[in-house]
């Protein structure tokens, strides 16, 4: 029975405090309890919060404020002072109206703050419009329908300078722009909006014109929503944190944005991450202003007996191939838009431009696309070789114009808060009206671990979208017009989807390590090289390249490289007679060596040194790479063997060269350099794959790196590669397809059908050349050893009997011996005076 009685008032109390906490929670606001929404992330990723999405605000509590009539104005948490408009306190705070040549100030230490622009116009002459001295975050809320404007006239004055503020709208805390109306913000001498943590934008149409960055977040910028129009004398959109690892990122999740800017359009110090958005983006005034290059055409170390320079009686190239320094002229960089086809929307058609490579492969009697375009030529500049050459052991000269590197975002970011006049806040904030509720306007701000000292320079980069660590993207429309790099990343590339075309003056996507491409449509219309990294792979997508010099190029990464002297034990990239072991990738992952299966990529080999200098790898050799399943790039050694009286250690050694291996997709590249060129192994495992490739003897459409160890290999697929025989590469013996090469004699011109049909005259085959050229390579699964194919080009027929992996003989076609000879008697990169892509004013990596 007591235990009954006192479970009885258990629940009694309960229920009654139950019910006083429920008439609390519904009451809280009118009660004078601040009800601040959770900043727990509503969206799956943790980026936004619900606050952040959520623009809402509660009428009946929030402090309205018509900015035109605010002198000796001193309610609600907020106050003027010398014609200034002060909030202090947490809240809601609606504005409307005018305020000419003053500010909006937040102190409000540890506080959140909602911002409503409804209507309103603030404008300064020398300092923020909007300025946030302190506070733990502000919210700026765009109440529907309304225009709102906020301009700042002179952020380069002196004013700005001593209280170190350079932004229309300054933050020393978190920012977050959210709802659905406009705000044009205008700032001369400094930025548009910044944060000094996180600038966060979930909605409205926002117009910046900033001397400076447009939108400047320092830990971060997030965006979901919104449509932008950005114009800025730096960068579009940026995020420079530089000390912490985690900070310092782009991540923009949908919206529309127009960017014009002077330098780059999106930038990161860290991680860019794109997963949705239309993006028209021009940087650097557009392609036309890219930097010039010169023609990288190479003079071939004894690379088939002075075959590679162009000819095939071994003669030096004519004027079409080279020129002199007295009447040469840029070609690669004064093709006219006329001479370009329109690389837009589907693959390539008329005009020179790749075929629609969906579906099957053209049957017999299918007509091929018409490809009568004429596309660029390649009679650019050789290089300038006026400069001493390097002797054996010793360094290459530099060969480099002078890079510049970034300084960073033009700003001096400490946050000393404005003196507003001479009078002191507690000199006017004790007035009458609510007056225990006004805290004191400290205007020097507490958020002192915020304060840095970076006095940022504008960079002298141009890149469309660029990153330190990486760039993901995985959704997007995008319009890309750059003077530098399209898409740079100093790490890694990886574009999952989205819809991409690109016009540069430089590289369409470089990374310095690697590019992955796993889906989406990518139409680089102009560009210097087109794809570019140390190691490229290509999964599925629709990819179509246009250059005026390498196509695709796993070289290294670098847009700069230094050329060398081949010769006899020069040959290849690190000096070395050529390695024999080549090594390629099987389709299971594992290492090939010399046609036979092997797990083992490392090679003990005996290096002169001291025993206590000896260093041992990891048993597999592997780095922090982040290999594709299914192939591992070489991992090929390089043998150094010497002696010497000292003690001898046993090393070893292991060096992962280069790769560029496609596995699916349709591709399609029209390069007047190398088509698909790679300093170590090319590997092609599937997809359709077409290569209009250079008109001259100096380059080749498929251009492995044999003088680094690696391989051209096919393993599944269909590719043509068309172009001159001057430095032409058959496919390896390893290759598990088969595949040939023919020479037409006659050549083939812009418009020329090619046609290959089998023994019964089944046509399996048919493609319309772009350019002209005499040399066609092919592999298709429909070839078979033991049959005989026919290829016709006009009235000219070549029949080849296929009697191993790949036939046709590439050194009957032009090809040097060079790269035939393990790079003994110079090869590619090490053969040549010059590697395919060194530049003589080659764009800064900024």
């Amino acid at each position: 029975m007591s235990f009954s009685k006192h479970t009885n008032l258990i629940c009694i109390i309960i229920t009654i405090l139950t019910v006083l906490l429920t008439a609390l929670f519904m009451n809280a606001e009118r009660l004078g309890v601040s009800v601040v929404t959770s900043d727990v992330s509503a969206d799956e990723e943790g980026i936004f919060s619900d606050r952040d999405l959520d623009p809402s605000y509660t009428e009946a509590t929030a402090v309205y404020i018509d900015l035109s009539d605010i002198d000796g104005y001193t309610s609600g948490g907020a106050y003027e002072l010398d014609g200034d408009l002060y909030i202090v306190t947490a809240g809601t705070y609606v504005l409307s109206g005018e305020l000419e040549n003053q500010q909006v100030i937040v102190n409000a230490s540890d506080a959140k703050v909602q911002i409503v622009l409804d209507g309103a116009t603030i404008t300064n002459e020398s300092l923020p419009g909007i300025y946030v001295a302190a506070a733990d975050k502000v919210f700026i809320t765009l109440e529907e329908g309304s225009d709102n404007v906020v301009s700042s006239y002179d952020l380069g004055s002196e004013a700005a300078i001593a209280a170190d503020v350079d932004a229309a709208i300054f933050a020393s805390c978190d920012l977050t722009i959210n709802g659905s109306g406009s705000l044009t913000v205008a700032a001369e001498g400094g930025h548009g909006i910044k944060s000094k943590d996180d600038l966060v934008i979930t909605g409205g149409s926002i117009t910046v014109t900033a001397d400076d960055n447009a939108l400047l977040g320092k830990d971060s910028v997030r965006i979901c929503d919104g449509t932008f129009n950005l114009t800025s004398g730096n960068d579009g959109i940026k995020a420079n944190e530089t000390s912490d690892e985690d900070k310092g990122y782009v991540t923009i999740t949908g919206g529309d944005f127009t960017i014009v800017a002077d330098h780059d359009g999106i930038s990161a110090v860290t991680d860019v991450n794109i997963s949705g958005g239309s993006f028209d983006i021009t940087t650097g005034g557009g392609y036309e202003n890219g930097a010039s290059h010169t023609d990288e055409m190479a003079m071939g170390g004894m690379r088939g007996q002075m075959q590679g320079m162009g000819s095939t009686d071994g003669q030096m190239p004519d004027a079409g191939s080279w020129s002199s320094d007295e009447d040469t002229e840029d070609a690669d960089s004064e093709v006219t838009e006329d001479e370009m086809p329109d690389m837009s929307g589907e693959m390539p058609q008329e005009g020179g431009e790749a075929p629609d490579m969906s579906g099957e492969m053209p049957q017999a009697g299918g007509e091929a696309p018409d490809m009568s375009g004429e596309m660029p030529q390649a009679g650019g500049e050789a290089p300038d070789m006026s400069g001493e050459m390097p002797q054996m052991g010793g360094e290459a000269p530099d060969m480099n114009s002078e890079n510049a590197t970034e300084e960073g975002d033009g700003s001096s970011d400490a946050d000393a808060a404005i003196e507003p006049g001479t009078s002191e806040v507690a000199d006017t904030a004790g007035t009458d009206t609510n007056s225990a509720d006004i805290e004191k306007a400290d205007t020097e701000t507490t958020d002192s671990d915020t304060t840095d000292t970076d006095t940022t320079e504008e960079s002298d980069s141009y890149k469309g979208i660029k990153a330190g660590n990486s760039i993901t993207i995985s959704g997007g429309t995008f319009t890309i017009n750059s003077s530098d790099d399209a898409i740079h990343s100093d790490g890694d590339v990886l574009i999952s989807d989205g819809d991409i075309t690109i016009s540069t003056g430089d590289d369409g996507i470089h990374a310095e390590n690697q590019v992955d491409i796993e889906n989406g449509t990518i139409v680089i219309e102009t560009s210097y090289e087109g794809i570019e990294g140390y190691y490229i792979y290509i999964y599925d997508g629709d990819v179509s390249v246009t250059a005026t010099d390498d196509g695709m190029n796993a070289g290294g990464g670098s847009d700069t490289s230094t050329m060398m002297m081949g010769g006899a034990g020069m040959g290849g990239r690190g000096m070395n007679a050529g390695s024999g072991a080549q090594m390629a990738p099987n389709t299971d992952g594992t290492a090939m060596q010399n046609g036979s299966q092997s797990t083992d990529v490392i090679t003990d080999q005996n290096v002169s040194q001291d025993a206590d200098t000896s260093t041992e790898q990891d048993a597999d050799g592997a780095t922090d790479q982040n290999m594709p399943e299914g192939a591992m790039p070489s991992g090929n050694t390089e043998e150094a063997a010497g002696s010497s009286d000292s003690d001898t250690a046993n090393t070893t050694t292991t060096t992962e060269i280069q790769c560029l291996a496609i596995y699916g997709g349709n591709i399609y590249v029209n390069a007047a350099g190398d088509g698909l060129d790679s300093n170590g192994d090319l590997i092609i495992y599937g997809g359709n794959v077409i290569v209009d490739g250079p008109e001259n003897s100096g380059n080749a459409a498929l251009d492995p790196g044999t003088e680094s160890g690696g391989e051209l290999i096919v393993n599944g697929g269909t590719v043509i590669a068309l172009g001159s025989t001057g430095m032409i590469e058959a496919f390896s013996d390893n290759s598990e397809q088969n595949s040939f090469i023919v020479t037409i004699e006659s050549g083939f011109e812009s418009g020329d059908t090619i046609t290959i049909a089998d023994a019964e005259g089944t046509v399996i085959y048919e493609y319309t050349a772009a350019k002209s050229g005499n040399a066609v390579i092919f592999s298709s699964e429909q070839l078979t050893i033991g049959e005989t194919y026919t290829v016709t080009v006009n009235e000219e027929t070549q029949e080849i009997t296929l009697d191993s992996v790949c036939s046709g003989d590439a050194s009957s076609t032009g090809s040097s011996m060079g790269a035939r000879m393990g790079g003994g008697m110079g090869s590619r990169n090490g053969g040549q005076m010059g590697t395919q892509q060194s530049s003589g004013e080659s764009q800064s990596d900024n």
